[in-house]
């Protein structure tokens, strides 16, 4: 089984060498995809890649170089398969991949590289579907877009550019960001900022110090049409944001790694005292 590369498939589903011949007779090579890293090829982007700008070479190497960093051991893992196939040993089956379906990680890698091979529309050399939902993303944040704001950004350009490859809505965009693991915990808050409903207190209905309702409306919960409950709305949400993991990236990615790590790695012959860490 092997990553078809075809433009219907864009790398993200395993087909036999028959059935991907056929496809690419009917579909199509994607031309994107110029660097053959699941195919047996390093995990870089040569200099002849597929954008001819230097911005738009940029802007792509980043998206590549941000998937390696989240997924370095299934980078691995897929260059090492794919050089056993090619050199005719046996595969490892006991070893996590990202083409075996089975890791929750691999599954997400795939999804995310073939949004990363796909193009944003038939010709573009500057964006394909992930590099520009990533910079979309970064809009909204930067200018403090409202979610609602964006999903009418996002309904307009789809009816505009209907042949792009656009996220359906802003919760597709969302799931897109969250496989990237900078996502924050919902923690419910007394109005009044007295106490969280947390850990011990998760499953209470009222604050503990002035008995405040935990909800917006705090009549009993009615029945929807449907016989179900309704879902009430929290009074207050705490968002936060784990420190653990963010600490993790900045030592996961290539470029800041290298600041993360400079007071055990650089060297003070002189003997003076500049920083702490002397």
């Amino acid at each position: 089984m092997v990553k078809c590369p075809c433009t219907r498939c864009s790398l993200a589903k395993s087909k036999t060498r028959e059935d991907i011949e056929g496809d690419l007779i009917c579909h199509g090579f994607l031309s994107s995809y110029t660097s053959w890293i699941v195919h047996g090829e390093d995990m870089c982007v040569t200099e002849n890649a597929r954008v001819p700008s230097d911005s738009a070479h940029v802007e792509l190497d980043s998206t590549f170089n941000l998937l390696d960093d989240i997924f370095p051991d299934i980078s691995a893992n897929m260059n090492e398969e794919h050089e056993e196939g090619l050199s005719g040993q046996p595969m490892d089956t006991d070893r996590p991949s990202a083409s075996s379906g089975n890791s929750k990680k691999g599954e997400g890698f795939d999804e995310m590289f073939a949004d990363y091979n796909q193009e944003l529309y038939p010709g573009c050399d500057k964006f394909t579907k992930l590099s520009f939902i990533l910079k979309l993303y970064h809009i909204k944040c930067m200018c403090g877009i409202s979610d609602k704001g964006i999903s009418m950004v996002l309904d307009l350009m789809k009816e505009a550019f209907s042949h792009a490859k656009l996220p359906d809505s802003f919760n597709d965009m969302k799931k897109v960001i969250r496989k990237l693991g900078m996502t924050y915990e919902s923690i419910h808050a007394c109005p009044n900022d007295c106490m969280l409903y947390w850990e011990a207190d998760a499953e209470r209905e009222v604050c503990k110090v002035f008995e405040a309702s935990r909800w917006k409306d705090t009549k009993s919960t009615e029945l929807s049409r449907s016989g179900k409950k309704k879902k009430r709305s929290p009074a207050k949400v705490l968002r936060y944001f784990p420190l653990k993991p963010r600490l993790q990236r900045l030592f996961m990615s290539s470029k800041t790694a290298v600041h993360m790590r400079w007071y055990g790695s650089a060297t003070n012959n002189d003997g003076k005292l500049r920083h702490p860490r002397d």
